[in-house]
């Protein structure tokens, strides 16, 4: 069986050993600290070992600029509270001392009660985060993307494709349209769009009559398949339904539309949107000012606003409807917590009704003046 990186070459993700691998020791048999270590390395994903990479060089270029000597690993408490404290952010803190934690465990070679690490987490450690959290700046978030924001987007696109001569329209304008879907199923779907929206190709979308199936091949923190299920709703809104967007943008361009020789008809492992994370916010952005959103305004906004605008928009009700249960909440989000999973299990919050909590959010958005174009 193929493994998960030929399956899904866009999501990479570090799996055990390959037999290849040499962990033996000299006389032939296998070396426990090496298998230990091989399956800490190969316990997160990709991103997450070159962030808690970052983190490790952060600690050595402190130690190198400082003259700290290295003697021993993993470091002491004394040495990591110091370098610590030169670190401006406390979410930066917090990530790379968890990388230094993590490389600390590695190293062990074998982990029991007589070799166990002391988790560089003594009272020196503690007090470094609480200092660096007193003098951290606000952390730097995106803003949440409201429904009518990305409903101008959607009337944009379609705007620019109606307005098209149909026997000569562009490439251009059906890539709109397609960047625009890729908008709505971000918002709809809760999707981080970089990891999760990007990286889908043709295979992992199914579309019937009355819904559409996302497949993705991993979520954050969670390496099983997961299915994305959203009704169609064109009913309440056509433009707003990604089920038969979807169903657009799978069939590809139309044969008149004139463009890259390669943007023909949709094969199997077809990207759906063939965009880089750096592509899609600039792009996102630009859509933004096109549709009433100031520079500064737009400047607040990434791939991120849309998951996070879709859940303000449900726990809020629109800002001004009713708002959704937190179990339906954290659904929509694709939670993989396992406690918050035993609650839902233990109740009857079995099924996402999406559909019903759109449908408030729409009808209280719906009558509200665009923010942007406030007098």
């Amino acid at each position: 069986m193929a493994g998960p990186n030929q399956d899904f070459p866009y999501l990479g993700r570090h799996t055990n050993p390959s037999p290849q691998q040499n962990l033996s020791t000299p006389d032939g048999t296998k070396d426990p600290g090496a298998t230990f270590t091989a399956r800490v390395l190969s316990s997160v994903r990709d991103s997450t070992l070159s962030t808690y990479i970052t983190g490790l060089r952060s600690f050595g270029r402190f130690c190198r600029t400082n003259k700290v000597p290295l003697k021993q690993w993993p470091p002491t408490n004394r040495h990591v509270a110091h370098w610590l404290i030169s670190i401006e952010r406390y979410s930066t803190a917090k990530t790379y001392l968890n990388g230094v934690r993590f490389f600390a465990r590695a190293a062990l070679g074998r982990e029991d009660e007589e070799n166990k690490p002391n988790n560089l987490n003594d009272q020196q450690i503690k007090t470094a985060l609480r200092a660096v959290k007193l003098h951290s700046p606000p952390p730097r978030q995106a803003r949440a993307l409201p429904m009518e924001g990305v409903r101008a987007i959607l009337d944009k696109a379609d705007s620019t494709w109606t307005q098209a001569d149909p026997t000569s329209r562009t490439y251009r304008a059906w890539d709109a349209v397609r960047f625009a879907t890729c908008t709505l199923l971000g918002y709809t779907a809760a999707l981080r769009v970089p990891s999760e929206a990007l990286t889908l190709t043709t295979g992992h979308v199914k579309i019937t009559r009355t819904c559409a199936y996302i497949t993705l091949d991993m979520r954050k923190n969670k390496k099983e398949k997961t299915v994305v299920a959203r009704p169609c709703i064109c009913d309440l809104d056509r433009a707003f339904c990604c089920v038969h967007r979807l169903e657009f943008i799978l069939d590809g361009p139309p044969p008149q539309c004139k463009g890259p020789k390669s943007s023909g008809g949709c094969t199997e492992n077809t990207r759906l949107f063939p965009y880089s994370a750096a592509s899609f916010n600039t792009r996102l952005r630009k859509e933004l000012r096109a549709t009433g959103w100031s520079k500064a305004e737009s400047q607040q906004f990434s791939s991120h606003s849309l998951r996070r605008g879709s859940t303000h928009d449900l726990v809020t009700g629109g800002g001004l409807g009713e708002q959704a249960p937190l179990t339906q909440v954290l659904r929509h989000m694709g939670t993989t917590s396992r406690s918050f999973l035993g609650y839902v299990n233990q109740r009857s919050a079995e099924t996402l009704e999406f559909r019903q909590m759109i449908e408030g959010v729409y009808r209280t958005s719906s009558s509200r003046v665009h923010p942007a174009r406030e007098p």
